[in-house]
């Protein structure tokens, strides 16, 4: 069964694995949308969400499980549909997405079509990046924007609810 990552080190494992050994999964890489990086050695490793967002993936457990249309998704031998948008809202809390502007966002496209470039594939154009951080790699959050700064000021103040709702509305 398809357990869900409950820790950021799960993550990072996950997504050197990938890196280690994308070949079986290569066929994905141009339509995956959401990769996670983690920085190792000075070199950036890449792994799609919904490979880094279940414990212990391998290409073998991932390749096993069934596509079923109608599912959106891999569903495995014990019935457990294996979906992007589940394993990104465990994930987001561990990581920070890298929009245009970001100062590492030039740097981690150029990595990433690199790492596709690898298996004759490119990006996805609307794929979306985001850097683990935490134990592994910290990244600070540069606020050079005035209005940003507000606005994160006025969401630290808001009830869960509340900030349930903002999500829900910007997303």
């Amino acid at each position: 069964m398809a357990e869900l990552v409950s820790s950021p080190q799960q993550v990072i494992d996950n997504v050197v694995r990938y890196s280690e050994h994308p070949d079986p999964l290569s066929d994905f890489m141009a339509i995956t949308r959401a990769w996670y990086a983690v920085q190792r050695d000075d070199q950036w490793l890449f792994g799609p969400s919904k490979f880094v967002g279940y414990v212990e993936m391998t290409p073998e457990r991932y390749l096993d499980a069934e596509y079923i249309y109608v599912k959106r998704g891999r569903v495995d031998a014990a019935g457990t549909v294996m979906d992007r948008r589940i394993t990104e809202g465990i994930i987001r809390k561990w990581s920070q997405p890298i929009e245009p502007g970001h100062p590492l966002y030039e740097e981690l496209w150029k990595a990433l079509a690199i790492f596709c470039a690898r298996y004759q594939k490119k990006p996805n154009s609307r794929a979306r990046l985001s850097v683990l951080v935490g134990a592994q790699l910290e990244m600070p959050v540069e606020l050079d924007d005035d209005l940003v700064a507000l606005m994160i000021a006025i969401f630290e103040r808001l009830t869960l609810a509340q900030r349930g709702t903002f999500r829900r509305a910007v997303d």
